[in-house]
């Protein structure tokens, strides 16, 4: 196997022939279109743009979000072994995400989210950005 980094990993589906943009590890609440042209997708809560940067690369935004930029897909084949690696890997020697449980849930356009670190559990609500 080549050497391989990742900082991020996520699915390409192909649907139709139209291929869609899914994320096992940020929250997208929609799938998102990919194109040679700019896509945008609009959910209850969240508007995306990809924009197309050539070789076979997508600028993935967010608004309204404190971070706008979420990240740029490469859209390119990997092998199944390095994808796993990097997704099970939690991208890097420090780890970012897989050291917990967290579900991200829409319900009558409001966001929940569970994250098995607060203590004591508990569901969060999101309304107008602020967290309850």
């Amino acid at each position: 196997m080549n050497d391989f980094e990742a900082c991020h990993t996520a699915i390409i589906i192909h649907l139709d022939d139209q291929p869609w943009l899914v994320d096992v590890g940020l929250p997208l609440h929609a799938p998102l279109p990919l194109g040679d042209q700019p896509t945008e997708r609009h959910t209850a809560l969240i508007h995306y743009t990809v924009t197309p940067q050539g070789d076979h690369r997508y600028e993935i935004t967010r608004a309204p979000h404190p971070s706008p930029y979420a990240f740029t897909l490469i859209d390119e084949p990997i092998p199944d072994e390095a994808y796993r690696l990097a997704t099970a890997g939690d991208y890097g020697p420090d780890g970012l995400f897989l050291d917990a449980v967290v579900v991200n849930k829409v319900i009558d356009e409001t966001l929940w989210r569970f994250n098995s670190k607060d203590q004591p559990p508990r569901l969060e609500q999101f309304i107008a950005g602020e967290r309850i």
